[in-house]
């Protein structure tokens, strides 16, 4: 064990002051106040990163963009070879890994293609037994090797890992996991800070799942609507048509027969008939302009109108 110590030295001189006869030292165990600055810097810098987390997921929109946030993030709080969470989708039985690995070129990758819950049979079992809060610890891969996801991981070196799942609503989600090529690797302090981790991730997961599904249906909405406007076009011009085909042609045919009625009419008659047909040839016409007017209204699309 390290332990700190605080001096301090003062001299004791001859009676002239031109020599030091001896020196006095006090001693100082400080350990225990190094210990503590120790703990309060971890526990400040921890603090930063996890704000930096917190920004990342609240400005996250995707899953990707949740993992290019937070997963380098994680690594730095809990020192690791890799780290990775898992999204489970229970229609199709698989999961989709997002991970980041710690050496060589940093970067983070994405798999192409979802994984097979069977790939990780008995990993998934371990977690469905696993209580809330409490974790996985695989001290070693080796008993996972059957599985191809397990046995990718084991030949890059991989000894060991922890699986924290994922929860929401009570319901799992997925999992987050951290590995090592040393076995034995993570501590109990690691143990905490991977519950607290998880359980961020956990509500962002959700919120963005939440955001996916308000998303989809808005622009379920959006095609009803467009499908709606569709349609009240369609029956607009179907109507323009039927006003104008029908209706507009029998106006057209009465009024020429009124016309023709009141040419033929013998002067004898009264002068009130003739007044009656004339009434009757106005309000035709009147009629017709009506429906000449509603048919040009009809035949304006909707489309053009709402954008």
């Amino acid at each position: 064990n390290i332990h700190w110590v605080y001096t301090r030295r003062s001299p004791e001189w001859n009676t002239d002051h031109t020599q030091v006869i001896r020196y006095y030292c006090v001693v100082q165990d400080i350990t225990e106040r190094k210990r503590a600055e120790e703990i309060l810097q971890d526990y400040t810098r921890r603090l930063e990163i996890l704000h930096k987390i917190d920004d990342g997921i609240l400005n996250a929109r995707s899953l990707e963009a949740i993992a290019r946030a937070v997963l380098e993030q994680f690594t730095v709080l809990v020192p690791c070879h890799a780290v990775m969470f898992m999204i489970y989708d229970f229609e199709t039985d698989h999961e989709v890994i997002y991970s980041y690995q710690a050496t060589g070129d940093i970067r983070i990758s994405f798999s192409d293609k979802p994984v097979s819950f069977y790939d990780l049979g008995l990993l998934n079992k371990r977690l469905d037994d696993a209580q809330p809060d409490q974790i996985v610890i695989v001290d070693d891969l080796q008993i996972l090797q059957q599985y191809p996801a397990i046995q990718s991981v084991i030949e890059e070196g991989i000894q060991c890992g922890i699986v924290a799942p994922l929860l929401s609503q009570g319901a799992f989600i997925g999992s987050l996991a951290f590995w090592d090529k040393l076995s034995h690797r993570f501590s109990t302090a690691d143990f905490d800070i991977i519950r607290e981790l998880e359980k961020s991730l956990a509500v962002a997961i959700a919120h963005i799942h939440l955001y996916e599904e308000i998303v989809m249906n808005h622009n379920r909405l959006n095609l009803l609507k467009e499908q709606l406007v569709e349609a009240q076009e369609t029956e607009r011009r179907h109507l323009a048509q039927e006003l104008h085909d029908s209706v507009g042609s029998n106006m057209t045919a009465l009024s020429i027969s009124l016309h023709m009625i009141s040419n033929q009419l013998p002067t004898d008659l009264a002068s009130d008939l003739n007044s009656r047909v004339n009434d009757s040839i106005m309000l035709v016409e009147k009629t017709t302009e009506i429906i000449r007017d509603i048919t040009s209204e009809l035949s304006t699309s909707m489309l053009d109108d709402y954008g």
